[in-house]
């Protein structure tokens, strides 16, 4: 076999497993807010596995009947993928798990809610066609073979339980029992972002302290995915608060001259690491929300190996910290230091928030 064919197949049995991983977590006694927040995942591995499969098809045999019928069984089950996948969901993975980027509040809800349990098995029943299809000319896959369920304390981020709260970030909405805020104006819109970042944050670090020390290869994908999306998710708080580009204005930018939380939003800024935030997005763009396709996938697994994860925790809680003084400083901000806050005397919210099913 190819050396560059043993490459790729190593990519897509990496997709494949992280994908299982997390349509397996479908299934945990988790919120159905932290469930998506999670699942986010698959829809990277998704993506990866479009663009890994075509060129293990392009890869194979194709001089005989059988090999190209072969090949025609590959190409027909990508197709479906592809047209389950994108146009909608592929949405969900630009916007709101390879990256955290502004998206008009009608579409958001739409498409937020649709991602639900029928959505996950319809997909992951393409991938298994796929992998059955690439089985069939010989290729195997390990599998996951010890799932048990996970225990979550009522104290986690990821519990069930949720009391009568008010929260303003962009997704409030699709969380039961909580009041939220719509935003009149496209500053709000930036900070709500920002505030959804660091809720995928919280859920992101929840899981790592359930599954930390894995001693199960469910577990252990599980600790990877987790943090990989911390890695992600970091890489966009940093981006939305500091990074302005032609097409999106960092919250630093638009607080310019309006807001009193400038000055030390801008000294936040100035704190910044730059030579781990380059390591950071090293990782995001090589091996957490892209599989780099010039490079081994052992030599992009290292840089996430390598990273130091006490810092990629550390570093979130700077930033998380600094924002939330800066929005502190100004009475047009510091309602977005209202964030999943308990209602006393408030018995229950009449917003039953977003089913996930199953």
């Amino acid at each position: 076999m190819q050396a560059e064919m043993v490459v790729e197949l190593q990519r897509a049995e990496h997709s494949f497993r992280l994908a299982d991983a997390v349509y397996l977590f479908r299934n945990e006694a988790v919120s159905d807010y932290a469930k998506r927040s999670i699942l986010r995942m698959f829809f990277i591995q998704i993506d990866n596995l479009l663009a890994i499969i075509p060129r293990i098809k392009n890869g194979l045999p194709s001089k005989s009947r059988n090999d190209q019928a072969a090949r025609a069984v590959i190409e027909q089950g990508v197709l479906t993928l592809r047209r389950s996948y994108e146009e909608a969901f592929d949405l969900i993975r630009d916007r709101l798990a390879a990256h955290g980027q502004p998206i008009d509040l009608i579409t958001l809800v739409a498409w937020w809610n649709s991602f639900d349990y029928d959505v996950v098995e319809v997909l992951h029943g393409d991938l298994k066609e796929i992998q059955s299809s690439l089985e069939a000319v010989g290729i195997t896959f390990m599998a996951i073979p010890d799932y048990s369920p996970l225990s979550i304390p009522e104290a986690s981020k990821l519990s069930k339980l949720t009391p009568p709260m008010i929260a303003a970030d962009r997704l409030a909405f699709s969380r039961p029992n909580t009041t939220y805020l719509v935003p009149c104006h496209v500053t709000q819109e930036k900070a709500q972002i920002v505030l959804s970042i660091i809720d995928f944050l919280e859920v992101d670090f929840a899981l790592t302290i359930i599954v930390n020390g894995p001693r199960t290869i469910y577990l252990t994908f599980l600790f990877e995915i987790a943090w990989m999306l911390a890695i992600i998710d970091l890489c966009s708080l940093i981006d939305n608060l500091f990074v302005s580009s032609s097409r999106d204005k960092s919250l630093l930018e638009y607080w310019e001259g309006d807001m009193k939380g400038h000055a030390l939003l801008s000294a936040l800024n100035s704190s910044r690491n730059h030579l781990f935030e380059q390591t950071l997005r090293g990782v995001r763009n090589r091996y957490s929300a892209h599989l780099d396709s010039a490079s081994s996938l052992d030599d992009s697994r290292k840089l996430f190996e390598d990273i130091d994860l006490r810092m990629v925790n550390d570093y979130a809680h700077h930033l998380v910290v600094g924002f939330r003084k800066s929005c502190g400083q100004d009475p047009l901000t510091r309602i977005f230091l209202i964030q999943n806050v308990p209602l006393s005397g408030v018995l229950e919210v009449r917003n039953e928030g977003s089913s996930f099913g199953g």
